[in-house]
C-alpha cells in the first residue's frame, strides 16, 4: 500500500507543479490591473472635476437677473402658463437695451453651452476602467476555477484511496 501511496503522491505532485506559478501570475496580473484602474480612476475624477468647474463657470457667466415674477408676452392663458412654468423659476436674461426676458433654454442649447472636448476623454477613461474591471473579474474567475478543479481532483483521489 505504501508503494501505491507513493505513486499517487508522485502523480499528484506531477499534476500540479505549474499551479503555484499560474496562481502567482494571475494574482500579479490582477494587482497590475487594479493599480492601472486606480490610476485611471484618479484621472477620471480629476477630468470630471475640471469639466464640472468649466461647465459651472460657463453657466454662471450668463447675464441673468433674479426676479420673483416675470410678465410674459406669450399667447398662453395665465393658468396654462403657470402649469407649464413655475413663475418663481426660470432664467431672466438681461437684453442689451436693459429689458429682461424669461428664457428657458432647451436641452440642446444647454448641451451646446456645456459641451467640452474633455467629455470624450471622460468617456474614454470610463471605458478603459470598465475594461480593466471586466478583465480582473475574468482572471479572478479563472483562478477560482483552477483552484476548485484541483481541490475536486484531490478530493476524488483521496476518496478512491480510502476505498
Amino acid at each position: 500500500m505504501f508503494n501505491t501511496d507513493e505513486t499517487y503522491l508522485e502523480a499528484f505532485i506531477d499534476s500540479i507543479p505549474t499551479m503555484p506559478r499560474v496562481l502567482q501570475r494571475n494574482l500579479e496580473h490582477i494587482r497590475e490591473l487594479d493599480m492601472s484602474s486606480s490610476l485611471l480612476m484618479m484621472k477620471l475624477r480629476q477630468a470630471e472635476d475640471d469639466y464640472l468647474r468649466s461647465a459651472e463657470l460657463k453657466l454662471l457667466s450668463l447675464p441673468v437677473s433674479k426676479k420673483q415674477r416675470v410678465e410674459s408676452d406669450v399667447d398662453i392663458q395665465d393658468d396654462e402658463l403657470s402649469r407649464i412654468l413655475n413663475p418663481n423659476e426660470g432664467v431672466v436674461v438681461m437684453k442689451e437695451n436693459g429689458d429682461s426676458e424669461l428664457v428657458i433654454p432647451t436641452t440642446e442649447e444647454l448641451r451646446e453651452l456645456v459641451s467640452d472636448p474633455s467629455l470624450v476623454l471622460i468617456a474614454q477613461y470610463r471605458a478603459d476602467i470598465r475594461q480593466r474591471l471586466e478583465e480582473k473579474s475574468v482572471v479572478a474567475e479563472n483562478t477560482y476555477s483552477l483552484v476548485m478543479e484541483t481541490m475536486k481532483k484531490l478530493d476524488r483521489d483521496i476518496e478512491s484511496l480510502e476505498r
